[in-house]
């Protein structure tokens, strides 16, 4: 599936779910500790007109996340200082 498609895709069950247009655009938290994949998804869902905001450690994730109202996580599960599986534990 080509990814405009599914951005797309992607806002509408965004607003099917909450049965709203944003405001603001929808808020991505990206939680990877390597550079270039974290600097390349970013870069991509800008693009697309999310609002995105990265990390590179599982504790740096779990503090954004608690902090901030994020409507999708984008979550490693093999990251430094905590696993991907206790940051996910810790958010809900």
């Amino acid at each position: 599936m080509e990814f405009t498609t599914w951005t797309s895709m992607l806002w509408q069950d965004l607003i099917m779910r909450t049965g709203t247009e944003f405001m603001k655009s929808p808020r991505i938290l990206i939680v990877e500790d390597e550079d270039p994949i974290r600097s390349g998804l970013k870069n991509l869902f800008i693009y697309h007109g999310f609002d995105v905001t990265d990390v590179g450690d599982g504790e740096a994730g779990l503090l954004a996340a608690q902090n901030n109202p994020f409507e999708i996580v984008i979550l490693d599960v093999m990251l430094p200082k905590m696993n991907g599986f206790d940051v996910c534990e810790g958010i809900r």
